[in-house]
Parts: structure tokens; C-alpha cells; sequence
């Protein structure tokens, strides 16, 4: 029976390869990932970094969380239009927009947007808006210099990573009384003469960036917002 399972999977995959179809996962829940994101940030913060890369490679790599598939129009006309205002210079005169991502930070099932704005990515920041009362708030800054976003599902918060000259480190971004704080979950530097590699973070976050032609190269790519 069991010789019979495995043929019958064998010719499914060549089928597929033959068809130029790929067989992946199905994405995990929400509540699954925010559970393993939960063990790579605790084994982390211990130095157990064996431990967190084996919870890490549990979790979807990329994630796109409930809530960011069921905004409302207005919660996603709020944000474009906040967006557009940062990419035509209309916030800092210099400043340009090198991502925006969407997630849920204090896990009130709505999405809010973490908007990656700077002159480079020495100076990269982060502005959280939230949708209350009709409009996109800007709540407030988290530096972004060499960081970047990802998902905690199902709890309250997100995870900063950075990454920069051979170290690393995990942050926790949460909102407390309305503010946005940051709480360091632990970093390190990379020996790769002792085959040591850089965590490669699941529960990534859709930058929402798009390449064309002509300069700037790289632009929003609005399409979320439809």
C-alpha cells in the first residue's frame, strides 16, 4: 500500500513538473505561525539559536495576514492616499517611500501600515498609521536603518530584524497607552568560520515595491489597495 502512495506521488510531482506547475504548501494559519514566531523570539532571546532557526523554518516564509485581506475600501483609500503623499515629497521634502508594509500590530484584527520612508537605507525609518475615525493616523517612528518588518500573527506586536556588518538582533515593536515601543529580544554576531549563517526570518512582510524602467527604478506598487 504504502510502495503504491509513493508511486502515485512520484508520478503526480513529474506530472506537475512536466506542466510547469509547482506543488507547494498550504499556507499555515495565522495562529499557527504567531505560535512558532513566538518560540524562534524566546529561544532567541535565550541564545539558543539552534532552537530558533529550527522553529524558524516551521513558519511560512511570507505571510499575509487576515486582516490585510479583508480591509474595507475606506481603511485602503486612507492608506494610499498616505502613501502617495510620502512618495510625492509631500510629508520631507527629500525623503522617498522604500516600502510600506501592512500587518496587524496590536491584534485588534485590523490592518495597520508601517510606511519605510528615508533618503537611504542609512537613514530608513518607519511611520505606523493606524485607520480610526475615517482617516490614517500616523501613531508614530521606529528607526528602520537596516531593518525590516515581519508579522506576528496572532499577538500583540511585531518583529524588527536587522542585519548590518556581521551582526544581527530581534526587536519587539509593540503599542503601549497609544505609543509605539521597541524592546530588544536579543543580537549577535555572525562566525561564519564557524558555519554560523544569518537567520533567515519566516513571516516576512510584502514590501509592496515595484521595478520599472526609468528612475527611480523602484516605486509603490498600489495594487493591495484595490
Amino acid at each position: 500500500m504504502k510502495k503504491k502512495m509513493y508511486q502515485l506521488l512520484m508520478l503526480l510531482l513529474c506530472v506537475g513538473m512536466l506542466l510547469g506547475v509547482s506543488i507547494t504548501a498550504e499556507a499555515k494559519s495565522d495562529k499557527t505561525n504567531g505560535k512558532y514566531m513566538k518560540k524562534v523570539i524566546t529561544y532567541y532571546k535565550k541564545g539558543q539559536y539552534k532552537k530558533a532557526i529550527r522553529y524558524n523554518k516551521k513558519m511560512d516564509k511570507k505571510v499575509t495576514e487576515s486582516c490585510v485581506k479583508k480591509m474595507p475600501k475606506k481603511m485602503k483609500n486612507a492608506y494610499k492616499k498616505v502613501v502617495k503623499k510620502w512618495n510625492a515629497g509631500k510629508m520631507e521634502e527629500n525623503a522617498r517611500v522604500l516600502a510600506f508594509y501592512l500587518t496587524d500590530i496590536d491584534n485588534d484584527k485590523k490592518a495597520d501600515m508601517l510606511v519605510r520612508v528615508g533618503t537611504c537605507e542609512a537613514d530608513a525609518r518607519m511611520v505606523l498609521y493606524q485607520y480610526k475615525k475615517g482617516k490614517a493616523k500616523k501613531i508614530g517612528t521606529i528607526g528602520g536603518s537596516h531593518a525590516y518588518p515581519y508579522a506576528y500573527p496572532n499577538h500583540k506586536g511585531i518583529v524588527l530584524m536587522w542585519a548590518h556588518m556581521g551582526g544581527e538582533g530581534l526587536s519587539l515593536v509593540t503599542l503601549k497607552n497609544g505609543k509605539i515601543t521597541s524592546k530588544s529580544m536579543g543580537d549577535r554576531l555572525v562566525d561564519y568560520q564557524k558555519g554560523e549563517k544569518f537567520l533567515s526570518l519566516g513571516c516576512g512582510l510584502d514590501d509592496n515595491m515595484k521595478n520599472i524602467s526609468t528612475s527611480p527604478y523602484i516605486v509603490p506598487d498600489y495594487s493591495v489597495f484595490k
